[in-house]
């Protein structure tokens, strides 16, 4: 910023409409990011001043404005207070954009401040549950909760929100098959004083997991009556769970008749495995693998995970397995073919 410049926007703020202005929108803005703005750019009214501004585009989704604006703010950026909200608004206008990937990593850089503001550890943990990585999603719905913990004020608004985090724990703990902390969670939202949906689909199909067909029953009668599109999903997924055809919690078989020829490509490859693996090539590696193992396991309707490291004198393939029962068991029968001339170099582990 040029010195006029400066010297423009210190005017600017000293004239009583532009002020006005100002803290009307930072008002205003604050009443939902509070937690995370009030302590950004203390004492100084001109990033405050070019903050407000860049949410006044985004909540009109001129989010190239806003983007623009808070690229010009980062410099402003002097304590942790600062540099959590700058970056956390990036990711909201990533967020408003529909950059999904952007707004995840703007979001969980916040968090590296400490700030104590629970919508974008929500965020996070949304994304993470819906990509089936439980563990990182739990992370995320524990510091929502801490977060909400520590509020002063408890409107409706609040318990609402609060409602939806233990109610989404609730299903990430079922898909983790920690049944008893998910029943937890539910109690939890039930104790709240506040009229909201979801917790029958929730609970019916935690009732599937724990194999009681009453329960399932009674949360889909009442689904029913809130939400039929809800209630004839929910009812499809739990009949397949009390069948024992539902993948993620039984273990439906794997085409073992294809693991053979697996490995024989794997031999056939091993020394091509570990160039593209020296040379850094890993997305060539990952798809190769991806090719081969994905016919294997037709039940799963995700992309396959995989990671590869260097431990001492040997290559290690994590297996992400959703924490799914089939592909869990499917692994370990994958894996107990492994032939002799591979362990040596090659290691392989089932990881959530």
């Amino acid at each position: 910023m040029s010195f006029l410049s400066k010297i423009i926007t210190k005017k600017a703020m000293g004239t009583s409409k532009v002020k006005e202005n100002f803290e009307a929108a930072w008002s205003a803005h604050t009443q939902v990011f509070g937690d995370i703005m009030n302590p950004a750019f203390e004492g100084d009214e001109e990033a405050r001043l070019r903050l407000a501004a860049a949410l006044n585009s985004i909540s009109r989704n001129d989010i190239a404005d806003g983007l623009k604006r808070l690229k010009s703010l980062e410099k402003k950026c002097k304590t942790d207070a600062d540099r959590a909200a700058w970056l956390y608004f990036v990711g909201l206008a990533y967020e408003k954009a529909g950059h999904r990937e952007e707004m995840i990593q703007y979001y969980m850089a916040a968090d590296e401040y400490g700030h104590q503001f629970y919508l974008p550890y929500l965020r996070a943990a949304k994304c993470a549950h819906e990509d089936a990585v439980f563990e990182i999603a739990e992370e995320n719905y524990i510091k929502a909760l801490d977060c909400l913990g520590r509020q002063q004020t408890q409107d409706e608004q609040y318990l609402k929100v609060l409602d939806s985090v233990y109610t989404n724990y609730a299903s990430c703990l079922i898909m983790m098959h920690r049944y008893e902390e998910a029943q937890d969670m539910l109690k939890r939202a039930e104790a709240l004083p506040v009229e909201a949906s979801g917790k029958e689909s929730v609970y019916a199909i935690l009732y599937a997991a724990l194999g009681r067909q009453d329960g399932v029953r009674e949360n889909l009668d009442r689904l029913l009556e809130k939400n039929r599109k809800m209630a004839e999903y929910t009812k499809q997924m739990t009949d397949e769970i009390l069948a024992g055809a539902h993948a993620h919690f039984a273990a439906v078989p794997a085409r073992k008749e294809l693991m053979l020829g697996f490995w024989q490509w794997f031999s056939e490859n091993d020394q091509w495995l570990q160039r593209q693996f020296q040379g850094e090539k890993y997305d060539d590696m990952l798809n190769a693998l991806s090719e081969k193992l994905t016919p294997i396991f037709p039940f799963m309707e995700r992309d396959l995970e995989f990671g590869i490291t260097m431990e001492q004198d040997q290559y290690v393939v994590e297996l992400g397995d959703f924490f799914s029962v089939s592909l869990t068991e499917g692994y370990k029968e994958l894996l107990e073919m492994q032939p002799e001339n591979l362990r040596d170099h090659w290691s392989f582990r089932i990881v959530h």
